[in-house]
C-alpha cells in the first residue's frame, strides 16, 4: 500500500535568482557592446604600433582599422587605404618570403585576459542587481 508523502521547500532565494537570471543578459548587452569597442580599439592600436617604423611601408599602420557592431568587432588593415592591400603578405608573408610583421592575433592575445575579466564584471553586475 503507498502512502502519500508531503515535501515542502522555501524556494525564495531560487525564484529570486531565476528572476535576477532572466533580466541579466538584457542588462549586460549594453555595457558588453561598450566594452567589445573599447577592446577592438586597444588591439586596432596594438596591431598600428607594431607595424609603425618600417621604411617600405610608412603608410600602413594608418591603414589598420576596426569596425565594431553591437558584440562584433572587425579589426585589420582596409585595402582601401594606402598600403592597406598589403596587409596579407605583411602578416603571413609569400612563398619566398616570411611575415614582416607578427600575426595579428598576437594583439588579440594580449587584449583578452582584460577583456575576459572586464566581461566577467560585466556579467556579475547584471546578476547582481535588483530590478
Amino acid at each position: 500500500m503507498a502512502r502519500d508523502i508531503d515535501v515542502t521547500a522555501d524556494i525564495t532565494q531560487v525564484t529570486r535568482l531565476a528572476a535576477q537570471l532572466a533580466g541579466a543578459g538584457r542588462r549586460a548587452v549594453l555595457p558588453a557592446a561598450e566594452l567589445v569597442a573599447t577592446t577592438a580599439t586597444e588591439v586596432r592600436d596594438d596591431l598600428r604600433t607594431a607595424a609603425r617604423g618600417h621604411a617600405t611601408f610608412p603608410s600602413f599602420p594608418a591603414s589598420i582599422t576596426h569596425d565594431v557592431r553591437g558584440l562584433d568587432a572587425e579589426i585589420g588593415p582596409d585595402k582601401q587605404r594606402r598600403q592597406g592591400a598589403l596587409g596579407n603578405l605583411l602578416y603571413f608573408g609569400t612563398s619566398r618570403t616570411g611575415p614582416a610583421l607578427e600575426h595579428p592575433g598576437r594583439a588579440l592575445d594580449r587584449a583578452l585576459p582584460g577583456f575576459a575579466r572586464a566581461l566577467a564584471q560585466v556579467g556579475e553586475d547584471a546578476i547582481g542587481r535588483d530590478r
